[in-house]
């Protein structure tokens, strides 16, 4: 590096967040990334600050926090239930927080733009489900959001993408120039760990009445996750009198639809829903599972299986998009489009051998996704716009 360049990375560099993601998925992976690499690139780059716009209904558990990022809460219209345009109110809150702040650059976490955008302007893209999904989710919110998503990809100086199949799929849909795409890929982090601790692990399962060996699910199961054809695939397995399947996190209850399926199929008890108080929690129930199983039909990235593999918990998982470029050698795939195909690798996970050294690539496998690392990729392209 030059004595130019290195000069020019040191100068201070202020970046407006705008922090919708952390209102609309308070535990979820996209909320997570920015925890976890917020606070990261401060840590690394003493001259970065960050502001992080906080729409009012917060309802995130956590949030990134260092010493240069500093909280900046939307201002509060009480009751919001008398605008019938809050979009357009919110929108005008943005402009305002925006026009007032010291900022240098704009970092959008769902697909906002200020009106008065003065400087280099930065869109995150997770996934590409919405465009290719688009007759499955023909709503009026989904349309008008596919419209917000292209004024905003197309108006970018940055794009950051969570893998080359996102990329992929991006540059399908949208005529982006290569050189303002940045594929940068997620990691996991240290909390996710084989635990050794047996009193800990017996607490976890007696806590929740877990009373036999069990395939885990993490997460939503609506729409491309797929959970229903899960159902069947389990439904149809040989040895399931001797193991449950257990279905964590995402919505609060199973729905009506898989509610009907469970009776039908006469399941019974043998499919659990649970929720998990933190994340604690979701590394035992990693940790305790017999496998861990990844139906979906389409994923931008698959953070799950990041966390899974690095807990020594064998994977089961869709041979679909992004997700045999994250989980490589380290997982038994399946089309997930066909539950025989499904329940024939849920038999063969049981063989110890073959669940062996599945856990054992998976914890190697695990350890080439680093949050430092997708921090220092994310500080170094911020630092390019400057």
């Amino acid at each position: 590096m030059t004595d130019r360049a290195v000069e020019h990375s040191r100068r201070p560099m202020k970046i407006f967040v705008d922090g919708l993601i952390f209102s609309m998925q308070p535990r979820g992976g996209i909320s997570r990334t920015y925890i976890e690499v917020l606070q990261r690139i401060t840590h690394i780059d003493p001259e970065i600050q960050f502001v992080l716009y906080l729409r009012r209904k917060l309802q995130a558990e956590r949030l990134p926090v260092a010493a240069r990022i500093r909280t900046l809460p939307e201002r509060s219209i009480y009751p919001w239930r008398w605008f019938i345009e809050k979009a357009r109110v919110q929108q005008a809150f943005l402009d305002e927080a925006y026009l007032h702040s010291t900022t240098t650059v704009f970092h959008t976490t769902y697909f906002t733009q200020p009106n008065n955008l003065r400087g280099p302007y930065v869109v995150s893209i997770y996934d590409m489900m919405d465009e290719i999904y688009a007759p499955l989710l023909e709503r009026a919110s989904r349309r008008k959001l596919l419209e917000r998503r292209r004024k905003c990809l197309m108006s970018a100086d940055l794009v950051f993408s969570n893998s080359h199949c996102t990329t992929r799929d991006l540059r399908q849909h949208y005529p982006i120039q290569s050189s303002k795409i940045r594929t940068i890929s997620l990691g996991v982090s240290e909390d996710f760990r084989p635990v050794e601790d047996e009193t800990a692990v017996k607490a976890f399962l007696k806590k929740h009445l877990l009373d036999r060996p069990f395939f885990l699910y993490v997460g939503n199961r609506g729409s491309i996750k797929n959970f229903l054809t899960l159902l069947k695939a389990y439904a149809a397995l040989k040895s399931r009198r001797e193991i449950d399947l257990v279905a964590v996190g995402g919505e609060d209850e199973f729905s009506d639809e898989e509610q009907r399926f469970i009776s039908t199929a006469d399941l019974g008890d043998a499919v659990k829903h649970i929720l998990l108080a933190n994340d604690n929690e979701l590394v035992m129930a990693y940790n305790t599972a017999t496998a861990f199983i990844y139906p979906s039909l389409y994923e931008g990235f698959g953070l799950p299986l990041l966390e899974a593999m690095a807990c020594g918990t064998p994977v089961l998982a869709s041979n679909v998009a992004s997700i045999p470029e994250v989980a490589g050698n380290a997982a038994l795939y399946f089309n997930p489009q066909e539950p025989d195909n499904m329940t024939e690798m849920m038999e063969a996970v049981l063989d110890p051998g073959r669940a062996r050294t599945l856990k054992e690539n998976g914890k190697v496998r695990a350890r080439l996704f680093t949050w430092d690392e997708t921090a220092r990729q994310v500080l170094g392209a911020y630092r390019h716009l400057a």
